[in-house]
């Protein structure tokens, strides 16, 4: 009867559908090759991660201007520094928290507006108060430094992932070389509150650019936002010039997020430890040079 007939078709077509074969969204962007999507998100993601750098290195050139400014003590100086850079310890945490909750481009986004707002705003400081409360909050901003690197990774082929990562690297000296030349050029002609408004346009600008880059499919699928990931794979593909996978996106449930327990357990607390130790070791002589080297020149008969 039409009945048996419908039950027999629509058990073949669901046949046909478990039977076609599926694909992940690496396998997409791995197909769809290394090409004008990935330069575009190396470059957005470049510019954002090297105006970073010039709000790191900020107090370096700053120093000497706001000591004579408020007349203030090494240990004044010493505690403005540690705040901003406690503000990125706390920022490590609340962007990656909101990234893993909202995503990867929702959280560089917000971390990059608090670090340019914020930091716009130290130019108008009429105290040392003031000025250490506004670069705590712009650490915080700060502190969402790392996210490019996932929103990168997400977007890269395999076989071109550790090379793009690299090369974003390289946007972080471009940085602090900006960051010298508007210090050269600004300090010495218009004082410290212009140098902190030119430090801070970049940043600001890099804002809008952020609005241009869409959301990581791997993130949109993990939450269950199947058509949005399909959507920005397809654009991917098309602008690579390359070929969609013929089959069914595999659609993965929506997982539980992990936590920093999670890096301690047996079979990662290895890594994590290499890592942290790594990290720790590579950040405390990189910025201690930095932060030594503006007093080995002010005590020496050195000019450059």
């Amino acid at each position: 009867d039409f009945v048996s007939i419908l039950i027999v078709k629509t058990k073949r077509f669901s046949m046909k559908i478990s039977e076609s074969p599926q694909f992940s969204v690496e396998d997409v962007i791995n197909q769809s090759g290394f090409g004008r999507y990935q330069y575009r998100m190396l470059f957005v993601c470049g510019l954002a991660w090297s105006t970073m750098a010039i709000q790191v290195c900020l107090m370096t050139f700053l120093k000497p201007e706001i000591v004579t400014e408020w007349d203030l003590s090494d240990a004044a100086i010493g505690t403005v520094e540690a705040l901003f850079f406690t503000g990125m310890l706390l920022g490590a945490f609340l962007w990656g928290c909101i990234s893993d909750r909202y995503g990867r481009r929702v959280g560089y986004l917000g971390a990059v507006s608090v670090a340019g707002i914020f930091g716009l705003c130290t130019t108008f400081s009429q105290s040392i108060e003031v000025f250490a409360f506004l670069r705590f909050v712009t650490g915080i901003g700060i502190g969402g430094e790392s996210i490019p690197f996932t929103l990168l990774a997400e977007f890269s082929p395999k076989y071109s992932r550790a090379k793009l990562l690299l090369v974003n690297l390289i946007f972080w000296p471009i940085g602090i070389l900006f960051g010298i030349g508007i210090a050269w050029t600004i300090l010495p002609s218009l004082g410290w509150r212009w140098f902190l408004i030119f430090s801070a346009i970049p940043i600001c600008l890099n804002i809008f650019l952020l609005l241009i880059i869409p959301e990581s499919p791997r993130f949109l699928l993990l939450k269950c936002k199947f058509e949005k990931a399909e959507k920005i794979l397809h654009n991917i593909v098309e602008e690579n010039r390359g070929q969609y996978p013929k089959g069914t996106l595999i659609r993965e449930k929506e997982i539980q997020n992990g936590s920093i327990q999670d890096l301690l357990r047996i079979e990662f607390r290895r890594t994590t430890l290499i890592l942290w130790f790594i990290w720790f070791s590579v950040t405390f002589g990189y910025f201690g040079i930095i932060f030594i080297t503006p007093r080995f020149f002010d005590h020496s008969d050195i000019y450059l």
